[in-house]
């Protein structure tokens, strides 16, 4: 019994192994199957490639070659031929020279388009050369629905529209000079750090330019220079760019936006000088000798007194004059004018002349007023008349 049981699982496991060694066969066989298919893919795939990079691929590749040389070595002639032309010129004063110039590109990218055709038609690749006229057909038809719209800005890249090339602009209440006109047009502000602006042709095609003159100002100050603001505020520009204004203020510093600072009337009194003007006023007591004896007195002290302090090699001119009879006072106007070398001492002009005047009237005797209120009152009225008698 025990020899025939093992005799069947011996059988057994020979079914088991020849059935293994079948599936082992297949799986080889599907696996030699699949190399063999790769391997073909493999070569087809590069034999596809070897044929596009001898044909297609070439023409194309020579196609984009010719178009991208033509087109370089024209513009880089125009761009040679223009800087030899226009040396010593202002640049885009010349009308005419744009028009050219336009035509010269559009004439450039015609030549590129027919060399690069030309190399598709040579190489007999009607396929690329067909494509690359629907190409152009449907460029040109892209331009005929669009370029009406475009004239304006058409008209700013020829320097026919309101904006000029070398005039002066007015950008987001700054002027600027127009140093370029393109798509991307270049302002220029010589009294602004950084003050240069890329500024885009559907931008510019909304401004209006003109002519200017030397002496026009670009900006209201300049770095280092002292202004005073609306409210009387002493201040020392430290930095001035497009965006803001750094000023110092009482030892500290602030910063204004340019719209702040335009909006602050900023007076410079380091450009072209400044005056210094206060009103004095004296007695009512004086009206006989103020206008002989008193205005040329106090002209020749102040002057000698101005001659001791450190701001007088700045002084240009002493002004003292008569100037008002007020309600309570004779008003007296001095005002000292200085060059702007001297404007970082304008508080100290003004303090000292203020204490100048003090000095002045407690020399020579002059009696300074104050504010008084008079009340005149009426003499007695009369005493009221007896009525008359009534008769019944």
């Amino acid at each position: 019994v025990v020899i025939k049981a093992l005799k069947a699982t011996l059988e057994q496991r020979q079914n088991d192994k020849e059935d293994l060694s079948g599936r082992l066969q297949r799986t080889n066989i599907q696996f030699e199957r699949l190399t063999v298919r790769d391997q073909e893919s493999d070569q087809r795939l590069a034999v596809t490639l070897q044929e596009f990079a001898s044909g297609r691929g070439l023409s194309l590749a020579l196609a984009i070659g010719g178009f991208a040389l033509t087109y370089l070595v024209l513009i880089g002639l125009s761009w040679l031929v223009g800087r030899v032309a226009h040396r010593g010129y202002e640049p885009g004063t010349r009308r005419m020279t744009r028009v050219i110039a336009l035509c010269f590109r559009l004439l450039t990218l015609v030549l590129a388009l027919f060399v690069a055709a030309l190399v598709l038609y040579v190489r007999g690749d009607w396929l690329l050369l067909g494509l690359l006229i629907l190409l152009v057909i449907g460029l040109l038809w892209g331009l005929r629905q669009s370029l009406p719209g475009y004239m304006r800005e058409i008209r700013v890249l020829l320097n026919m529209g309101s904006v000029r090339e070398g005039e002066r602009v007015l950008y987001y209440g700054i002027p600027w000079k127009i140093a370029s006109l393109n798509l991307y047009s270049t302002l220029y502000n010589p009294l602004l750090r950084g003050g240069t602006l890329r500024v885009p042709l559907d931008k510019m095609v909304d401004l209006q330019s003109r002519p200017y003159t030397s002496d026009e100002p670009w900006f209201p100050s300049q770095e280092n220079d002292i202004v005073m603001l609306d409210g009387d505020i002493y201040a020392k520009v430290l930095l001035q760019t497009p965006e803001f204004v750094q000023l110092q203020i009482i030892g500290a510093t602030t910063t204004f936006t340019i719209a702040d600072y335009l909006g602050s009337h900023p007076r410079n009194l380091s450009q072209e000088g400044f005056a210094v003007p206060i009103v004095f006023g004296l007695d009512y007591g004086h009206q006989q000798k103020i206008l002989a004896d008193i205005v040329p007195n106090l002209r020749i002290y102040l002057a000698d007194q101005l001659k001791e302090q450190p701001f007088h090699p700045y002084m240009t001119n002493l002004l003292v004059e008569f100037n008002e009879a007020a309600s309570s006072s004779l008003n007296l106007l001095i005002v000292a004018v200085f060059s702007g070398a001297g404007a970082e001492y304008y508080w100290s002009i003004r303090r000292f002349l203020q204490y100048a005047m003090v000095n002045a009237c407690n020399q020579y005797g002059w009696t300074i007023p104050f504010n008084q209120l008079t009340v005149h009152f009426p003499s007695a009225p009369p005493p009221p008349l007896p009525l008359p008698f009534l008769k019944t």
